[in-house]
């Protein structure tokens, strides 16, 4: 740990296995870095491409989606939030 917050704590530090022992140890910490940014970026990756297919769920209530827009959808956006469609307008099935 002192080596972390004093890099000069090392100046002491001779003889080969220490050094075999810090170099075993710095990779290993990449490794495990590495590996740790992998699986979280694949994870983000996975959810994104989720989302493009469009196969979260949807959690809003209380709004009309008009799939096909034709003469008659203005009238339906005229109409406001929360008003219940025209008894002309034929609900899709």
């Amino acid at each position: 740990m002192l080596r972390s917050f004093k890099p000069a704590a090392m100046e002491a530090d001779t003889g080969w296995p220490l050094r075999l022992q810090s170099l075993f140890v710095v990779l290993f910490g990449i490794l495990v870095d590495s590996s740790l940014i992998g699986l979280i970026a694949s994870g983000i990756e996975r959810r994104v491409e989720e989302l493009r297919m469009g196969r979260s769920e949807v959690l809003e209530e209380g709004h009309v989606l008009i799939l096909g827009w034709s003469e008659g959808a203005p009238g339906l956006r005229r109409a406001g939030p929360g008003s219940p469609l025209p008894a002309s307008t034929p609900t899709p099935a």
